[in-house]
């Protein structure tokens, strides 16, 4: 409560009347207090000790909502009340550390910042990420960060789609025969949007790993993945012509890959694969130990290496003479009637195989680990799940002006590339020829 310029807090309530004491109480042990009636009536108790007599108090209300609004309109994305905190600290500079000011409270800063940015959008969020400088890389840099702002009708219902990219980062997917990786989270997803779709490259000359295209999806299905990529590619001058994709097994994204980069191969991600089966084990009750063995290297992954052609009639029993069935073979025949079913017939067996791919091009990575782990470090980034538009817009703007940031403080020996795993080199085990050798000899 205010009153005569002072603020109240509420200590006590008893029999319609409301007993306050000053707001600085705590901080400058103020006496002063005020009892508000049921009837209306304000009485007075005490002086207001939280400002000495010979201290001079500046009224700085009005200065305080010029500095607001300036504020509240240079970055959207900053929260009311941190807007609030960024203005007293201005006006402190200002007028000086130790000199008392009087100005707004906090709630109605709040309320006086949200107006304002009512005012300036129409309560529109989607047209806020529209406004300069919010729309720019930084006030110093009036380029671009939002790079598609797409808006379409499917049956009848309207779509909408987002698209942020740093312009420094776009040349990468430009580089000819540079892979390209796909991977979609939902946890950071802004509302009401079901899911984020990151689209990493990866720069040679530096040896890094970068994600550049931040897309906000309205949902799941392949048209949605089309348009995802169509956008990509209009955005960087029709340029973009991958070595290979890197995704994972979802079926609208796959064809949609297939139909944007026509003869460019998928390669699918091993760990989503072996992540797929590994569930799959466990659901069929089959003890721990023996699905660990069964995944662990030179096990189940040798069928991702050998011809596809000699999955199932060797491929598969030598997977099965190294594990353990004694009292789950039931389960075993349902597992591998699964893996035919679904990684023979249901998925082409050439986006988890990589054996014809690797004999006509080196493959930067079989994972999309290094595109997993950026995913879990821009979730960490957000305090709670779902962040509001602007607010997710200043994180991933933020770690893209770091990543340009990386690249050169690498070309200038500042900083060395982080570690990520080398060039994969396909290769056949030996156990697996000396089984089929064996085979052929009996």
């Amino acid at each position: 409560m205010e009153h005569k310029n002072f603020t109240y807090s509420v200590k006590s309530r008893y029999n319609g009347t409301v007993y306050y004491i000053c707001s600085h109480f705590r901080s400058a042990s103020c006496p002063a207090r005020l009892i508000v009636k049921s009837s209306g009536s304000i009485e007075e108790v005490g002086e207001h000790a939280c400002v000495r007599e010979s201290e001079t108090v500046i009224e700085a209300t009005e200065e305080m909502r010029e500095v607001l609004e300036a504020l509240a309109t240079t970055d959207m994305s900053v929260a009311p009340s941190a807007v609030w905190k960024a203005a007293i600290r201005h006006l402190h500079r200002k007028h000086g550390d130790n000199t008392s000011l009087r100005y707004l409270p906090r709630h109605r800063a709040v309320s006086f910042v949200k107006n304002v940015r009512k005012k300036l959008t129409g309560g529109d969020v989607f047209r806020a990420i529209e406004l300069e400088p919010t729309v720019f890389v930084s006030p110093d840099d009036e380029r671009p960060f939002l790079q598609f702002h797409y808006v379409y009708a499917h049956a009848g219902v309207i779509k909408r789609m987002i698209g942020f990219a740093h312009p420094d980062l776009l040349r990468l997917l430009k580089y000819p025969k540079n892979p390209l990786f796909v991977d979609c989270t939902f946890k950071v997803c802004p509302k009401p949007f079901a899911q984020l779709a990151v689209v990493m490259s990866y720069d040679p000359a530096f040896d890094l790993y970068l994600p550049i295209f931040y897309v906000l999806l309205p949902d799941k299905y392949q048209y949605t993945y089309w348009h995802l990529l169509d956008n990509v590619i209009m955005q960087c001058d029709l340029q973009v012509e991958p070595r290979y994709v890197m995704c994972d097994f979802e079926l609208g994204l796959v064809n949609a890959v297939r139909q944007q980069f026509a003869g460019v191969p998928i390669v699918g991600c091993l760990f989503h694969w072996k992540q797929a089966l590994r569930r799959k084990l466990i659901d069929l009750r089959i003890p721990k130990e023996t699905v660990s063995h069964v995944m662990a290297s030179g096990a189940i992954d040798v069928l991702t290496v050998i011809p596809i052609d000699e999955i199932a009639e060797k491929g598969i029993p030598f997977v099965r003479s190294r594990v353990d069935e004694s009292g789950h073979r039931v389960k075993w025949d349902t597992f591998w009637r699964y893996f035919k079913r679904t990684w023979m017939r249901t998925y082409d067996p050439a986006l988890w195989n990589v054996n014809a791919i690797s004999e006509t091009m080196d493959i930067v990575n079989r994972t999309n680990n290094a595109l997993e782990r950026f995913n879990r470090d821009l979730n960490e980034s957000f305090s709670s799940a779902h962040p509001n538009l602007l607010a997710f817009m200043a994180v991933i703007k933020q770690k893209s002006k770091d990543h340009v940031e990386l690249i050169e403080d690498i070309r200038h020996h500042r900083q060395e590339a982080p570690p990520h795993g080398n060039l994969i080199t396909v290769e056949i085990p030996a156990a697996y020829r000396a089984f089929c050798e064996q085979q052929e000899q009996e």
